[in-house]
């Protein structure tokens, strides 16, 4: 299959591999092969996008397929803002530990094993 300009790069980030025929489809209809700057939109979109905790929970069950993405264009979603998180200065994971309570618990038994 030949792809249109700059949807091998797209297809590589996006994280669901279904539908890609559809998904050329949405890219030449929304006029994506001409467009590097919204190309490059969607690559840093994809990057914070990926990240997302609905993204990555079940398998990606949420994440939705390539041609409704482009078709919605959800490159142009917004982040959501930062939150004011808090965390235990004796969680070495800090802040990527989804599990931050239960760490720190089995950190301090893990101590008083050792003791």
């Amino acid at each position: 299959m030949n792809e249109p300009d700059g949807f091998s790069a797209f297809w590589k980030s996006y994280p669901k591999k279904v539908g890609k025929g559809a998904a050329v489809k949405a890219w030449v209809k929304q006029g994506l092969s001409t467009n590097q700057f919204v190309q490059g939109r969607i690559a840093v979109a994809l990057e914070w996008q990926s990240k997302q905790r609905s993204w990555r929970e079940d398998d990606g069950k949420f994440v939705p397929h390539p041609s409704t993405y482009l078709n919605r264009w959800q490159w142009e979603d917004e982040p959501p803002a930062p939150q004011q998180v808090s965390y235990s200065m004796d969680c070495p994971h800090e802040p990527s530990c989804s599990g931050r309570n239960e760490c720190h618990v089995k950190q301090q038994i893990q101590r008083a094993k050792a003791s």
